[in-house]
C-alpha cells in the first residue's frame, strides 16, 4: 500500500484537528450527550473555554462534585454545583434527556439529581458567562444555573427576590454551611448566620438599607 505523502498529514493535522477542538468547545450539547465521573473525563465547554461544566475530581475526598469552574483558572474556582454539594462516587453519569433535562445517577442507575424543567428540551449551552442553559424546543430556556445559585454569583447573574446563597461548609465540603446572602420581598439584601440542622436564619449582621416603605417599586436599588 502507498504510504500517504508528507504535505498531505501536514495539511492534516493543521485543518482538521482545529476544526475537531472547535466542535467541542462550541458550548452546544445535544440531546442524548452524557458524561461519566472519571479522572480523564473531558467536561462540557463554553465557546470561549473559559466556563467548564462536569464532574471535578476532588483528590481530599477521592470523590467527585457535578459543578461548574473557572476552566483556564489553575485552582479551577468552582462557582456553581448541583446535586447540594453531595459528592458522588467514580463510575457516576450524567446524560441531558429530552423530557427530563439533566440527569445524574449513580453506577448502580439510581438517580441522585435532576434538573427542574418546565418543558421539553431540545439542546444544552454552556455560556462564556458561566451560566448553562437548557433550551426548549418552543423556549429559549426551561432551566439555567443562573436560576439556582449556590454559593457564588457571576457578572452578569441576577437574584430575584427571595433570593439566597449559602456558603459551604469548608473548601471540600459543598454542603451549606452557617452563613447566608439573601433579597428579601422588602428590598434588602442581607447577611446573616443559620442554625444548620433546622436552616433557621438568626438576625442580619449586615443590611443594605435599599427598602423604601415609601414606594415598594424603589426597594432594592
Amino acid at each position: 500500500m502507498d504510504s500517504v505523502p508528507f504535505h498531505f498529514c501536514f495539511f492534516f493535522l493543521i485543518f482538521v484537528f482545529p476544526f475537531s477542538s472547535l466542535a467541542q468547545t462550541n458550548g452546544t450539547i445535544p440531546v442524548g450527550t452524557s458524561l461519566t465521573a472519571t479522572q480523564n473525563s473531558t467536561p462540557w465547554l463554553s465557546p470561549s473555554a473559559d466556563f467548564a461544566f462536569g464532574f471535578q475530581f476532588l483528590p481530599q475526598n477521592d470523590h467527585f462534585l457535578l459543578s461548574i469552574w473557572y476552566y483556564n483558572l489553575p485552582e479551577k474556582t468552582i462557582v456553581w454545583y448541583a446535586n447540594d454539594g453531595n459528592l458522588v462516587s467514580s463510575g457516576s453519569t450524567l446524560e441531558l434527556n429530552a423530557q427530563t433535562g439533566l440527569v445524574l445517577t449513580d453506577p448502580q442507575g439510581t438517580r441522585l439529581w435532576s434538573s427542574p424543567i418546565s418543558g421539553t428540551t431540545d439542546h444544552g449551552f454552556i455560556y462564556n458567562t458561566g451560566n448553562f442553559v437548557l433550551v426548549g424546543t418552543n423556549s429559549p430556556s426551561v432551566w439555567e444555573s443562573f436560576d439556582y445559585p449556590t454559593d457564588t454569583l457571576l457578572p452578569t447573574q441576577t437574584m430575584e427576590i427571595n433570593g439566597v446563597l449559602n456558603s459551604r461548609i469548608s473548601d471540600t465540603n459543598f454542603s451549606q454551611g452557617r452563613f447566608q446572602f439573601r433579597f428579601l420581598e422588602d428590598g434588602n439584601a442581607v447577611l446573616n448566620p443559620r442554625d444548620v440542622p433546622s436552616n433557621f436564619a438568626y438576625d442580619a449582621y449586615y443590611s443594605s438599607n435599599t427598602h423604601d416603605s415609601t414606594n415598594s417599586s424603589n426597594s432594592g436599588r
